[in-house]
C-alpha cells in the first residue's frame, strides 16, 4: 500500500499550506532515515549531495473526499520500503507518451536536457499524473506545498508548464494553489494567466509580490 496518499479533511488552503508544511518535514525526515540506514557510503554520498524537492498536496476531490499526497523528485537510490511514502506518478515507460489531463494532453519533453534526468518524475506533475491516471483531477481543489532542497517554493519549469496546463484545461476547471515561505497560498489560475504560462515572468511577477 502506498502510504504517500492519506485521507484528510476539507479546509482553507491557509491551513493547507500548513499541513503540507508538515508532511514535507515528515518526508524529510524518512529521506534523512533512508541515508543514515545506508551501508553503503556511496549511496549515503548520493543521498546527501543530491538536491531534491519534496512536495505535499492538500486536495479536495469534486465529490468532497480530501486527501494527503507527497511526492519526492529522483529517487533512484532509494529502497521500495522508503518509496512507498511518497506517491509514484506515472510509470518512468509511460512519461514520454505524455498524459491525458482531462480534455487535453499533456507532454513531457524527454528530448529536453532539462527533462532527462526525471523525464517527468518532478513531484507536482507526479501528484498531477496521479490524480488524472485515477480520473480525479477534474473538478479538484489542489494546494501544493513545495520545499526544493530547502531553497526555493517555486515549482520547477516542468511542473510549472504541467500547472498551467491543467490550469487552463477547461473539462478539467482545478482550482490550484501554490505556498508562499509563509505559507500563503498564491492563485495559480490567476498567475498562469496574469503571465501567459510563462515561467520567467510568472517568476518576476511571484518575487515582486511574495519576495
Amino acid at each position: 500500500m502506498n502510504k504517500g496518499i492519506k485521507e484528510s479533511v476539507e479546509m482553507k488552503p491557509e491551513e493547507a499550506c500548513k499541513e503540507g508544511e508538515a508532511a514535507n518535514d515528515e518526508g524529510a525526515g524518512i529521506y534523512e532515515n533512508r541515508k543514515n540506514a545506508s551501508k553503503s557510503e556511496a549511496v549515503k554520498n548520493d543521498l546527501e549531495l543530491k538536491k531534491k524537492t519534496i512536495t505535499t498536496a492538500h486536495v479536495t476531490l469534486a465529490k468532497g473526499k480530501s486527501l494527503l499526497m507527497r511526492a519526492i523528485s529522483c529517487y533512484s537510490s532509494m529502497t521500495a520500503s522508503t518509496r512507498k511514502f511518497f506517491v509514484l506518478g506515472q510509470k518512468p515507460k509511460k512519461r514520454p507518451e505524455g498524459i491525458f489531463l482531462c480534455q487535453s494532453s499533456y507532454g513531457y519533453d524527454a528530448d529536453n536536457d532539462y527533462h532527462k534526468t526525471c523525464n517527468g518524475g518532478h513531484t507536482e506533475a507526479r501528484i498531477l499524473a496521479n490524480l488524472a491516471l485515477s480520473n480525479q483531477l477534474a473538478g479538484a481543489k489542489i494546494v501544493f506545498n513545495i520545499n526544493w532542497n530547502d531553497e526555493s517554493k517555486l515549482p520547477c519549469q516542468h511542473c510549472f508548464d504541467m500547472i498551467c496546463k491543467t490550469a487552463s484545461d477547461e473539462e478539467c476547471d482545478a482550482k490550484i494553489f501554490i505556498c508562499t515561505e509563509d505559507n500563503e497560498p498564491v492563485d495559480m489560475n490567476k498567475e498562469c494567466k496574469k503571465s501567459n504560462s510563462d515561467y520567467d515572468k510568472f517568476k518576476r511577477n511571484y518575487t515582486r509580490d511574495y519576495g
